[in-house]
């Protein structure tokens, strides 16, 4: 799905994403990992042909089915509770998949559907952050975060969030876990974040 022209993948689009949802539920972390990045990868492709006209390819009970199947993962007992479970470290990659998953959802289909509204997607991703376990998907969904903050998103900079963001903030300037541009934007903002959790 991600190397392949989005022309090749209509034919075959509903048997595609049927896949990741089979195994989106697995007990094998490293298949999930792979379920829940294609899953995100796979709904961002297809909304080229759904603003063609072709939108018996993408129903609003598939959206359902897709963040339903993602959250389930992220909800689960291993990531939910996370600090229980030693066995976590191997889920981590899994996890920041399906936050890749979640945005790339987010941003093909946040105006088309309210189960990809920020309001059902952001609260559930956000909880998830810190993520690890793969590099480049840390970076992405980092770096997401820190626009959000930049924004002055208010799903994300708003007073309830203000001790996670500085949680979240203290962890990620590393470089296995954000790029230059966002750990500058970490050491600019978490000062003033902390400053606001006092």
């Amino acid at each position: 799905v991600q190397v392949t022209h989005s022309d090749a993948c209509e034919p075959f689009f509903t048997e595609i994403v049927n896949f990741f949802l089979h195994h989106i539920g697995s007990d094998d972390y490293d298949i999930v990992q792979a379920a829940g990045y294609g899953l995100g990868m796979a709904m961002g492709r297809m909304k080229a042909y759904f603003d063609k006209g072709a939108d018996q390819l993408v129903s609003q009970d598939v959206l359902k089915e897709t963040v339903d199947g993602i959250r389930a993962v992220l909800e689960g007992e291993i990531i939910s509770k996370r600090h229980e479970h030693d066995e976590y470290i191997e889920w981590q990659s899994a996890q920041a998949n399906c936050c890749t998953g979640l945005i790339k959802i987010l941003d093909a289909w946040s105006q088309e559907s309210d189960f990809a509204s920020e309001e059902a997607i952001l609260p559930l991703w956000c909880a998830q952050l810190p993520v690890a376990g793969d590099t480049i998907e840390a970076k992405f969904n980092h770096k997401r975060l820190l626009d959000y903050i930049d924004d002055e998103h208010g799903m994300i900079m708003n007073e309830e969030n203000i001790h996670q963001l500085c949680n979240i903030l203290s962890v990620i300037d590393h470089p296995d876990l954000a790029d230059d541009e966002t750990r500058a934007k970490v050491k600019h903002f978490l000062p003033i974040l902390e400053a606001m959790d006092k």
